[in-house]
């Protein structure tokens, strides 16, 4: 088998090309969410009233964040329940540039899986963060919780409350501590319409992303044996 390929600037490669766009579109987000809920441009013209956290709209509450998202830490697995044939695990080394990669993960048996880890297993659309689940209580707000937890209103108040490094000592104890101002359904609803539909551009990046990655990785073993011939045509 024969393949011409040429050589090309890493600015045109689409592993690159994919990055930027999902880096836009998490700039989008981010930008969307200090907008409604930290400047709170759109309710500009109405009252505000004072409250633990500052000046909000009239009509807002403040509430814990354990009241509108779930949150679930991840299970101490020890090297000794390790095997190498099972169901895949999760740590903080699969995740890197809001991607879960769990191609290398490490593994446990099915058994344990499927029993006492049961409640542990993720799903769609849940969002996982320094190997801490989160989920809405409400199906409908997942653009709302992904747009908070991206934001720097979520870390400033980590640094906030975490002692030493954030990554190593922040977890579910402070988030059970952690409040925030809170509109009605309605603007929750429609700020994750919006963000809803960015999201699902950026799963779609990534799944193209991912497709590439593995199609690489079961090329390149084939052109370092030889199995594949390479004419290099300079561009």
């Amino acid at each position: 088998m024969r393949i011409r390929y040429n050589t090309y600037n890493n600015k045109n490669h689409l592993f690159y090309k994919n990055r930027q766009i999902n880096d836009n579109l998490e700039q989008q987000t981010q930008a969307l969410f200090k907008s409604w809920f930290v400047d709170f441009e759109p309710f500009r013209g109405g009252k505000f009233v004072d409250s633990e956290l500052g000046m909000i709209p009239e009509g807002w509450n403040i509430q814990p964040i354990s009241s509108i998202f779930n949150f679930q830490e991840g299970p101490g697995i020890r090297n000794w329940q390790y095997v190498n044939n099972g169901t895949k695990f999760i740590n903080i080394r699969c995740i890197n540039n809001d991607i879960i990669n769990i191609q290398n993960a490490n593994m446990i048996s099915d058994e344990e899986a499927q029993g006492k880890y049961a409640h542990f297993m993720l799903k769609e659309n849940d969002i996982v963060t320094s190997v801490i689940r989160f989920t809405p209580r409400i199906n409908r707000q997942l653009g709302f919780l992904y747009g908070y937890l991206g934001s720097s209103l979520f870390l400033n108040k980590q640094i906030e409350l975490a002692s030493g490094s954030v990554q190593a000592n922040f977890g579910p104890i402070h988030l059970k501590g952690m409040s925030i101002a809170i509109p009605d359904n309605n603007v929750l609803n429609q700020f994750s319409d919006i963000v809803n539909s960015i999201i699902q551009k950026k799963k779609n990046i990534i799944s193209e992303s991912l497709r590439l990655t593995n199609l690489r990785d079961s090329i390149l073993p084939k052109l370092m044996s030889g199995k594949i011939k390479i004419d290099k045509l300079n561009s």
